[in-house]
C-alpha cells in the first residue's frame, strides 16, 4: 500500500500522488501470435484501477496481443496478502505466462509462490534491500522491474507547503507491515521537522481500515 499523504486541517482533504507506470509486456518479436498469453496483475489495498492499465492494454494491441482473443488480462485488486497469497497459488496452478506485482504485498506472496514465472515488481523503493533481487544490475532469479525514489517521499510534503504555506497538520497514511515504511516515516518526519508540520500518523492496510480513521477524525473535529 506504501505511504500516503493527505491534508487534514480546518476541512480534511486529501491529496493523493501516484506515478504512472508502462509495464513491460511479455512479448519478442518472433513469438507466435496464435498464442493465448495470460498475464496476472494484483494489487492489494484501496481499491483502484491503475492509468498504466489501459496504456499497456493499448501498446499490446499495437502489436496484435488483443485480450480476449490472444491475450488473457487478469487484473486482481485484493483487501490483503492472505488474498493476494491465494490469488499467486491460483496463477501458478494455471502456469500464467506473467505476474505483475504492484507494491510489497503481492510482489513478496509472488516470489514465495514461484521461481520459474517471470514476476515484473512495480512500485518498489529498494528491492535489492527487500531480498527481491540480487543487485540492479543483475537482478538474477526470476523477478525484474522499475525503481522508485525514495526522496520523492519529503518532496511531496514539501510541494503541500509550496501549494498551502499556512499548512500545520498532514495525514499519513502507512502499512506497518510494508519493510519501506520506516524508511519512508523517517525522510517525512525529518522534512516535517524542517517545514515545522505536525503529522497525524495513521496504519491503514486495507479500505476499510482508511475508512475508520477517517470516522474518527471527523468525529473528532465535530467534537471541537
Amino acid at each position: 500500500m506504501g505511504l500516503r499523504l493527505s491534508v487534514f486541517r480546518r476541512m480534511s482533504v486529501i491529496i493523493s500522488v501516484s506515478t504512472l507506470l508502462l509495464l513491460p509486456p511479455p512479448y519478442a518479436p518472433a513469438q507466435d501470435l496464435s498464442k493465448v498469453w495470460h498475464i496476472g496483475l494484483c494489487h492489494v489495498g484501496i481499491d483502484h484501477e491503475p492509468p498504466a492499465l489501459h496504456t499497456l492494454h493499448q501498446a499490446l494491441n499495437e502489436l496484435g496481443y488483443e485480450d480476449g482473443k490472444n491475450l488473457r488480462f487478469d487484473w486482481r485488486n485484493q483487501p490483503d496478502q492472505a488474498a493476494a497469497a491465494a490469488t499467486m497459488k491460483e496463477w501458478v496452478t494455471a502456469s500464467v505466462d506473467l505476474i505483475v506485482g504492484f507494491e510489497d504485498q503481492c510482489i513478496r506472496e509472488a516470489k514465495a509462490a514461484t521461481s520459474d514465472i517471470p514476476i515484473v515488481f512495480v512500485h518498489i523503493y529498494d528491492p535489492q534491500a527487500a531480498g527481491y533481487i540480487e543487485n540492479l544490475a543483475r537482478p538474477g532469479g526470476n523477478l525484474t522491474g522499475p525503481v522508485s525514489n525514495l526522496s520523492l517521499i519529503a518532496k511531496r510534503l514539501e510541494l503541500l507547503k509550496q501549494i498551502d504555506p499556512d499548512l500545520q497538520r498532514v495525514l499519513v497514511l502507512f502499512d506497518r507491515d510494508d519493510p519501506y515504511v520506516p524508511r519512508e516515516l523517517a525522510l517525512v518526519r525529518a522534512a516535517a521537522a524542517v517545514l515545522t508540520v505536525e503529522l497525524i500518523e495513521r496504519d491503514a492496510k486495507t479500505a476499510a481500515d482508511v475508512r475508520r480513521v477517517f470516522a474518527v477524525l471527523n468525529l473528532a473535529r465535530s467534537a471541537r
